[in-house]
């Protein structure tokens, strides 16, 4: 009886002690899930949603915050209407794209390098756990895909869709930091140009 006892204590501790290996290696997936989950439910509540609207009321401030919004896939599209209502109020579309656009490229970076120095590192370690090798790409850089990356990649910036879907494609291609910041930039500028001139053109 004390040994089956002590056998049950021991797959208990074993348990715990696979647990906390598993969230020290995977650290910041748990950190990515729990992340969004978070974001989900504060954009659910009516106080979220209302600090959201009221941040038009800030000027260029308030575009630059919006832009950093622009970026994250659960933001993406309040944010793009506070910037519709913004261009409407300021009447100025292509100042708040730039500075909109700065801060749009800000959020990007922290999300390069979030995803290219530690989340890109532990997703290939979980592969190599869960099918025994690492996927490998190998990209042809003189090829038609090099060249089709960069654009699919900014069509998805410039879009309201997740930034961080285009942000992984172009980490996993080793993209040099300065080239991505220019990318960045460029392509939030189109893509938030556009959403404000349809905000003056509205009214």
């Amino acid at each position: 009886m004390k040994s089956r006892h002590r056998a049950h204590i021991e797959r208990i501790k074993k348990s715990v002690r696979n647990l906390r290996e598993f969230e020290w290696k995977h650290q910041n997936l748990i950190f990515l899930f729990v992340s969004i989950i978070i974001a989900y439910v504060l954009l659910k509540t009516p106080v979220t949603r209302e600090i959201m609207k009221s941040i038009g009321g800030f000027g260029y401030a308030g575009a630059f915050f919006t832009g950093m919004m622009f970026s994250y896939a659960l933001t993406s599209a309040p944010a793009s209407a506070t910037l519709y209502i913004l261009a409407d109020t300021l009447r100025t579309p292509f100042i708040i794209a730039v500075i909109g656009a700065a801060g749009a490229m800000l959020s990007d970076y922290l999300i390069f390098r979030f995803v290219r120095d530690r989340l890109l590192k532990e997703i290939r370690t979980t592969e190599k756990e869960i099918l025994g090798h690492r996927i490998k790409l190998h990209i042809n850089p003189n090829g038609p895909a090099a060249r089709l990356i960069p654009i699919l990649a900014g069509f998805i910036i410039a879009s309201p869709l997740p930034d961080e879907l285009a942000i992984a494609i172009l980490s996993a291609t080793k993209i040099k930091t300065r080239k991505f910041l220019q990318y960045s930039f460029i392509f939030n500028l189109v893509g938030i140009f556009i959403i404000t001139s349809l905000g003056v053109l509205s009214t």
